[in-house]
């Protein structure tokens, strides 16, 4: 191990005198005004190439020339005096917007004579008591408008400190997320989601760069009292200490991790502001955040990347040696990044009180790791330069080491829960940018430190920063073999003739929805209810069929989510014929048929008498796609659906255009009042089965379309049955005794159970059912009503 350590550190030492950050980065001070004590808190950047600085004792100085190659001719006018220490500024519409600790404040020179002479409060809807430690780090606006304010805690309880809060443009006030500690700085990454640093000490094992998460809970406790102030969201449970944050993740579900974990000691002890470089203005590293350091006068790189929701990445050293401690930064649309510094008392490594100063790329490239992802069982490193394949491909060249930090009340953490892992296997890419570490003894929520000195550039040229360090928050899964969609799976041969718990193992094993699939759901679902109800509908969602449809599974998967999404109904999922009994059926307010051929067959004689006195004495009933495939030997059921399956003259291969009929009808409100395409397949319903004298009509095909009207004449069968100006309802409601009834032909197809629009019809369908949604039932034939709405033409 000694003779390990000093191989390493002699590798170490070799890279560091290899190449020097003058080889790609001109960094120069800008005279700052005499005679003024410049303790810089925030950056702005101004038309015509000016820069404006807040200095800590409420000073703001407005400077031209800090763009030009000669910095002796820059010049300063003071703008303002007289406000709190600004942590926050940026230039907007011809005026000065200035983040301070106690307020969000808007500066105007209305005169033009270089100095603010209005002053506008936007908001200062959070408390401050005149501590120093309660400091207030504002954003840019982000793509909405809005301005972040992380605020920091320490020193008081005031309203909202050790929250994150956002500010609208008319000054509205929104608490985001609890937990904030004592920030440094704030910044967007590419995405547009919003990052802030936080500083070690109590509840913060190191620093971090953290993702505020809307509605989530960052770690520090103390300001969790003012949870009482949002009535919609309840309060975390409060946190155990000493702990570990992966443990208290499980007991507290709104518990959020740091993104990139900052080793303290080991990548500086300040972090401070955020600074997105979404074009690659610093080097090769787009996409990246760059970090500052106030303690060690650094500027420090991160990547981060998002893994299974949650972010996490990668951090490195980047830039050193400025004058003080850095606090504010700016990248400009030159390139050009402004930073600005302050010892203040805390110290740092840099030597002067305060220094503002500005870092340019000449264009050389660094061999570095750009871009560090985790993979299930490794690392995918990305370099700027392609490797040695020799170096980059000998395990031996990478070193690791893991570790996390203690959860607790008190300050700080030491390092604790040490493992090693290794580097089993590395694999560089064809183009050599890109090497896949294959790695034992990962652990999830540790931060993992990855020496790569061994690697050489393909010109043998050392990683100017070899050390990297991941905040390991999740550990990807391993990706699933692919999955055919459901429609293109095939069944086993003459599988419909197979008893019922042999068809059922089939539909929920090979014709489940994939996850991809789930996910279309899932983005598919409606987020609320048609109309509020005071409490969830009761639903039997039955599914045993004779003729099996692949889409069962789908449907039901479907159904069930939009249970969870909307909160209008609750779901129990049936295949026992056993349910339709008179003293079950009463537990429910709706009976839902998904796709079930014959469903007269499977319940039997008692459950048809059961179901038809369910309907007759209020029950709901919701039927969909196969179920109007029924009741061929029991007439009295052909009124339940509305129609009897005769043949599908539009095939499921087919994209068919429908009409509207009431287009403001509420279980038409999904479809926004026009006509539209679909994909699936269509019934014609046997004659004399259907009725307009008894159903009222909401969707039916549009046979003004050539589509609708030609594809019939492919099923020679069916040519004979259709009408080019036929009617062709495709769903409707009606009522039955005291009952009401939905159904849709839609459903063949698992593609359905993802279209929004159909999506929420069925939703609103479950809801007349159940008698929460007032829905007009009045059948079409008795109706004075405008025509019907009708569809668009293809490609219009």
């Amino acid at each position: 191990m000694i003779t390990k350590l000093v191989t390493l550190a002699g590798a170490l030492l070799t890279t560091a005198s290899a190449v020097t950050q003058d080889d790609f980065y001109r960094r120069e001070v800008i005279p700052l005004p005499e005679d003024s004590v410049c303790e810089l808190g925030s950056i702005a950047l101004l038309p015509d190439k000016k820069i404006a600085f807040s200095t800590r004792r409420g000073e703001i100085w407005i400077g031209s020339g800090v763009y030009e190659e000669d910095l002796s001719k820059v010049t300063w006018t003071r703008f303002a005096y007289g406000l709190e220490s600004s942590f926050g500024m940026f230039w907007k519409d011809d005026s000065l917007y200035v983040t301070t600790r106690t307020d969000l404040s808007r500066l105007q020179d209305r005169d033009g004579d270089g100095e603010a002479d209005r002053f506008e409060i936007v908001s200062q809807d959070w408390g401050f008591n005149g501590n120093y430690h309660q400091f207030a780090f504002g954003s840019e606006p982000d793509r909405n408008g809005d301005v972040w304010v992380a605020l920091c805690q320490l020193g008081g309880g005031e309203k909202w400190r050790g929250w994150a809060v956002k500010v609208s443009p008319d000054g509205t006030t929104t608490p985001v997320a609890c937990g904030v500690r004592s920030p440094g700085g704030m910044g967007f990454n590419s995405k547009g989601d919003t990052f802030y640093t936080d500083n070690q000490g109590t509840w913060n094992g190191t620093s971090s760069l953290r993702h505020i998460k809307p509605r989530s809970f960052l770690g520090f406790p103390t300001g969790l009292n003012y949870y009482d102030l949002i009535p919609d969201l309840d309060a975390p449970t409060l946190p155990n200490s000493p702990s570990r944050f992966t443990e208290e993740m499980k007991r507290i579900p709104e518990l959020y991790p740091p993104s990139v974990l900052l080793p303290h000691g080991r990548m500086g002890a300040s972090p401070t502001f955020v600074v997105s470089d979404e074009k690659g203005a610093l080097g090769p590293f787009a996409g990246s955040l760059f970090v500052g350091e106030q303690s060690h006068s650094q500027v420090q790189r991160t990547f981060v990347e998002e893994v299974n929701g949650v972010y996490q990445g990668a951090a490195w050293h980047f830039l050193e040696g400025f004058e003080s401690g850095l606090v504010p930064g700016k990248l400009a649309e030159d390139g050009t990044l402004f930073v600005g510094g302050t010892n203040r008392g805390w110290g740092s490594r840099g030597t002067r009180g305060f220094t503002l100063e500005r870092v340019r790329w000449n264009g050389k490239v660094p061999f570095e790791t750009s871009q560090m992802r985790a993979l299930p069982d490794g690392f995918e490193l990305t370099f700027t330069e392609p490797v040695d394949p020799a170096t980059a491909s000998d395990p031996a060249s990478y070193e690791m080491a893991a570790w996390t930090y203690i959860y607790q009340s008190s300050y700080g953490s030491p390092e604790v829960d040490q493992s090693v892992p290794k580097v089993e296997k590395a694999t560089v890419s064809a183009d050599g940018l890109r090497v896949t570490l294959k790695v034992k003894g990962l652990v999830e929520g540790h931060l993992h430190q990855l020496n790569s000195s061994g690697v050489r550039s393909e010109s043998g040229q050392p990683l100017w920063h070899p050390v990297g360090y991941y905040t390991l928050n999740q550990i990807p899964e391993a990706p699933a073999p692919p999955v055919k969609p459901v429609a293109e799976r095939k069944p086993p041969k003459d599988w419909v003739r197979l008893p019922w718990p042999e068809k059922k193992e089939i539909l929920t094993g090979l014709f489940a929805p994939s996850e991809p699939e789930k996910a279309l759901i899932a983005q598919a679902l409606p987020t609320k209810p048609q109309v509020k109800v005071e409490k969830p509908a009761k639903v039997l969602l039955f599914w045993q069929c004779q003729y099996p449809h692949t889409s069962i599974a789908t449907g039901n998967h479907a159904l069930q989510e939009m249970a969870k999404s909307s909160g209008a109904y609750e779901v129990t999922l049936s295949d026992d014929p056993a349910d339709f009994r008179s003293e079950r059926l009463q537990e429910f307010d709706v009976v839902i048929f998904n796709n079930t051929t014959s469903y007269d067959v499977t319940i039997g004689a008692e459950g048809q008498e059961a179901l038809m006195d369910y309907l007759l004495a209020g029950g709901g009933i919701v039927g969909i796609h196969a179920a109007s495939d029924s009741c061929r030997s029991w007439p009295e059921g052909v009124q339940i659906m509305g129609g009897i399956f005769n043949c599908h003259p539009w095939s499921p291969k087919g994209t068919w255009a429908f009409k509207l009929e009431s287009p403001e009808h509420p279980l038409n409100a999904a479809f926004g009042g026009k006509g539209f395409w679909h994909q699936d397949e269509i019934y014609l319903y046997r004659k004399g089965t259907f009725s307009r004298d008894l159903s009222r009509v909401l969707v039916s095909l549009d046979m003004s379309h050539e589509e609708n009207r030609s594809s019939p004449k492919l099923y020679q069968q069916h040519i004979d049955l259709i009408e080019d100006d036929g009617d062709y309802p495709v769903s409707w409601l009606h009522t039955h005794g005291k009952g009401r009834v939905f159904y849709t032909n839609f459903g063949h197809n698992a593609s359905t159970f993802w279209d929004p629009e159909v999506l929420r019809q069925i939703l609103g369908g479950i809801q007349y059912a159940a008698g929460d949604l007032e829905a007009e039932a009045m059948p079409s034939a008795k109706l004075e009503s405008p025509a019907p709405c009708a569809c668009a033409a293809p490609h219009e």
